[in-house]
């Protein structure tokens, strides 16, 4: 738990009284302009500078000091929930204690109330790792559950936060959560993974840790194929370069600089310079080449990676997915991978939209979609 100093509380008030304010009304002012000459939302682009405004304006340990934990999050979320669902006069088939057959203090639970249901889903939020889960992505996660007709439990994952826990930390405890799944009778085929952002640089890890031992994390042994593995705008590389970057870095929820701060307290020195020179994908997938993918059909049997065409990710997205496709041609590989952009979508827009609650969510809905018919047809 971090514990802001006395001069890290004076300037958060500074921050949160003069530079917030005048920050936001510079982003929204300047996301308007760019809405209208790229013919997008106006009402979803002030969401997206709003957004950038808080993680680009407070330093990563004030973030985790005054958000919420994810256990804050989901306890007020669930409350939340209850009261709407009983305002509508609606049952409340969904429920968030943990299956009895499955206790860990870092899992929350999303589920049917009345089946024991066949599949389950490993939620890995984004943030930067420094952010907590937000109640969008509780949002996103109900709606997947609900989608499901009952077959669906969504288990959410709490791992350590930067800048106090560094990698592989994350690795660790989201190896840890799926062993645990698995130690209790879960099939891997019935096991999707799915994460937003670092939540989808922590599930390629997860992948990857599958394929190649990584001395410092325990072994993952998975004696079949995951079901799926959900990307949506993966963070892949700390490289700010591309064209993408380029277009869209006045426009996105992220900056280049947030970018590049986030891998600093992320991923230490001496490990990126080994894993980039030996061209090892556990930290930075982008690092690694397609040789590093070999072997990806025996650990997942299908992939949804989704981005938008105007966030600075997608230069990264596309390329490493046209790198999956042509491994998974060459080889003959049986693993699917489906990549969907967003023309009008920034990064991560699905969670943009799931934060105001809206019910028109078309990057959901099509994630849903490709949901679905894995669930039919595995």
């Amino acid at each position: 738990m971090i514990v802001l100093s006395v001069f890290e509380k004076l300037d958060l008030v500074r921050l949160l009284l003069v530079v917030v304010p005048l920050i936001t009304i510079y982003n929204c002012c300047r996301n308007i302009v760019y809405a209208y000459q790229r013919g997008l939302s106006v009402r979803e682009y002030l969401r997206v500078a709003l957004v950038r405004t808080m993680l680009t304006c407070l330093t990563p340990r004030q973030i985790v000091a005054i958000l919420p934990s994810t256990e804050q999050t989901f306890k007020a979320w669930t409350k939340s929930v209850s009261r709407r669902l009983q305002a509508a006069r609606c049952e409340q088939v969904f429920v968030t204690e943990a299956p009895s057959f499955i206790q860990a203090k870092n899992l929350h639970w999303i589920r049917h109330k009345h089946v024991r249901t066949s599949k389950v889903l490993l939620f890995l939020h984004g943030g930067g790792y420094n952010a907590p889960l937000s109640s969008g992505h509780l949002e996103w996660c109900l709606r997947m559950a609900e989608s499901s007709q009952g077959t669906l439990s969504i288990a959410i994952l709490e791992y350590s936060l930067t800048p106090e826990f560094m990698y592989p930390t994350q690795l660790k405890e989201a190896r840890d959560a799926l062993s645990l799944l698995l130690h209790t009778g879960v099939r891997p085929c019935d096991i999707f993974i799915a994460g937003d952002s670092a939540g989808g640089n922590l599930a390629l890890a997860l992948l990857s840790l599958a394929m190649h031992p990584l001395p410092s994390v325990d072994p993952l042994h998975l004696d079949e194929p995951l079901a799926g593995a959900i990307l949506v705008s993966p963070w892949l590389t700390d490289d700010t370069t591309t064209p993408s970057f380029e277009r869209n870095a006045y426009v996105d929820m992220l900056s280049p600089q947030l970018v590049e701060q986030s891998a600093r307290i992320f991923l230490s020195e001496p490990i990126r310079s080994a894993e980039l020179k030996n061209g090892q994908g556990w930290a930075l997938p982008l690092f690694a080449g397609s040789d590093w993918w070999n072997g990806l059909d025996s650990v997942v049997k299908a992939m949804y990676i989704t981005v938008g065409a105007q966030e600075m990710f997608h230069d990264h997205v596309v390329e490493f997915t046209k790198t999956l496709q042509a491994g998974i041609e060459s080889r003959h590989s049986a693993t699917s991978v489906h990549l969907d952009v967003g023309e009008t979508e920034a990064h991560d827009h699905v969670l943009t939209l799931a934060m105001s609650r809206t019910e028109n969510n078309p990057p959901l809905e099509r994630m849903i979609i490709w949901l679905r018919g894995r669930l039919e047809n595995p």
